[in-house]
């Protein structure tokens, strides 16, 4: 079974469509129709498989799934179609209410589920496709394996394992097996002189003038020049801190990147630009929304999108792009959604993301772009609206997550336009009361809406679980999510709203 001829067969219905409109003929009414009878067919569809129609004597349950998954796809497709007709012929408050092809059982089935897993995906990467991908990229992506040879056998349906590093027991890597180049790192105590000034520390480096052919470091102030910030995930082993550095062969690799987007080369690592020292850490914690705020470019780093190249289709570098551990960490989200510019970085270039996401009438016809198009559109556009609540929040870090707990904290402030003084007081109170780390507290900040404007602000604790749209009463019945206060920590409370 093969959807080869599906999106020419669209893209024909699109055209004759829009003949239709052209000719002043009754197009709404001809899309009514069709929702109508997609409806229908959805309804049986439904309906077929709870019964278990499919099923026949002598069928193997892994084909009866991939037969389910098979027609859902064709479903899905051609109602993504009809709402874009819809859309662009009829009016945006004309689409009828979904179609949910979704719901089919495809990998809710522990038999297909395992059978993936056993193929070398992680149970949380699966579990992300199908939160967060229609029917046709899960499918594409199924289709065209894991990102990474790897298995996850600790791993489980909320998180992998292998991307939450052990700092303790942490190795950066070379560019290459068997490369012994020396560590090079620039001077950390001009690195604090610039974080005590609330300042933005960043690396140019250059030659020496000697003949040792090695690398030199100058630590420049980010507010005089333009600078390329990196985003990248440690479990692709570029974690590092100031004291410590990088490779010079990293050095030299990532020179030549910030080259090619800024004049002066200078650029931002966390491995170069974030002291291991607690208290200089989180200095520069503080500073960094501001970092990729005010960076002329964000580029991502991550190895599984790097082994495209920039003659690779579009679908299949946005693919890799959204089942990459990048899409799932925390900090890159913030990273990505502040970003002025965000560059995706494959092995020969640096592609504008933005340039990537499909138009329109390419989403149109094709359900993979219309997926990927609608993730990465929505990340990149809403970053630059600085639109952000608590909802959207919370949906994005649904599959998202931190290798240091008590960083989470920050993150979340600095997505929701905190200031350095809130920050300072969540730093605060994370020094004060170590042991809520542990538990992934985060201090969130509001001003009363009766109060004047010398008012201190008010501190509302927001647990993790909250965010991510789950919150529970001492006796454990799950309670809604507006309207709610908790009392907990001590004379604390939880407020929700």
């Amino acid at each position: 079974m093969t959807l080869d001829r599906l999106q020419p067969t669209l893209k024909e219905w699109a055209v004759a469509v829009s003949d239709l409109s052209s000719g002043e003929r009754d197009v709404r009414g001809y899309l009514n129709y069709a929702a109508a009878t997609q409806r229908a067919a959805y309804n049986q569809f439904m309906g077929l498989v709870a019964q278990k129609c499919f099923d026949y004597p002598g069928s193997e349950h892994l084909e009866i799934c991939r037969l389910i998954n098979y027609t859902a796809c064709l479903g899905e497709a051609l109602w993504i179609t009809t709402e874009g007709l819809f859309y662009a012929f009829v009016g945006p408050d004309t689409i009828p209410p979904n179609l949910k092809w979704a719901n089919a059982p495809i990998l809710h089935d522990d038999s297909l589920f395992n059978t993936v897993v056993a193929d070398g995906w992680c149970p949380s990467t699966i579990n992300y496709l199908i939160s967060s991908a229609n029917l046709a990229t899960l499918r594409l992506a199924l289709l065209q394996g894991a990102l990474y040879e790897e298995q996850h056998p600790e791993c489980t349906g909320e998180k992998c394992a292998l991307v939450n590093v052990d700092t303790d027991h942490y190795f950066t890597q070379h560019t290459s097996e068997g490369c012994g180049c020396s560590f090079l790192g620039p001077d950390v105590s001009r690195i604090a002189e610039l974080l005590r000034q609330e300042k933005i520390p960043v690396i140019r480096p250059g030659a020496r003038e000697d003949s040792s052919k090695t690398v030199s470091i100058s630590v420049l102030d980010g507010s005089c020049t333009e600078y390329v910030a990196f985003s990248h995930v440690w479990a692709d082993g570029l974690g590092s801190t100031s004291e410590v550095g990088l490779p010079a062969c990293q050095l030299r690799r990532l020179a030549g990147m910030a080259s090619e987007l800024v004049e002066s080369g200078a650029f931002w690592i966390d491995g170069l630009c974030v002291p291991g020292h607690a208290d200089l850490r989180k200095l520069a914690i503080r500073t960094m929304a501001d970092t990729y705020r005010k960076a002329k470019a964000v580029l991502v780093l991550d190895n599984g999108i790097m082994a495209a190249s920039s003659t690779t289709n579009r679908t299949d570098i946005l693919l890799r792009a959204f089942v990459s551990r990048w899409m799932r960490r925390l900090w890159t989200f913030q990273e990505a959604v502040l970003a002025k510019d965000i560059y995706i970085k494959v092995s020969d270039t640096a592609l504008p993301l933005m340039r990537l996401v499909p138009e329109f009438k390419e989403q149109l016809v094709d359900p993979v772009l219309t997926g990927l198009g609608l993730a990465f559109a929505s990340l990149v556009s809403r970053g630059r609206a600085r639109i952000f609540n608590i909802t959207d929040v919370a949906r994005e870090l649904r599959w998202r997550d931190t290798s240091k707990t008590a960083d989470e904290t920050l993150a979340i402030a600095s997505l929701l336009n905190m200031g350095t003084y809130r920050c300072n007081a969540i730093l605060l109170l994370q020094a004060l009361s170590p042991g809520d780390n542990a538990q992934a507290v985060a201090v969130l900040f509001d001003r009363d809406a009766g109060t004047s404007r010398e008012t201190p602000f008010i501190p509302y604790l927001y647990q993790r679980r909250v965010l991510i749209g789950r919150i529970h009463s001492p006796q454990g019945a799950a309670m809604d999510l507006r309207g709610v206060t908790v009392r907990t920590h001590g004379e604390l409370q939880v407020r929700i709203s």
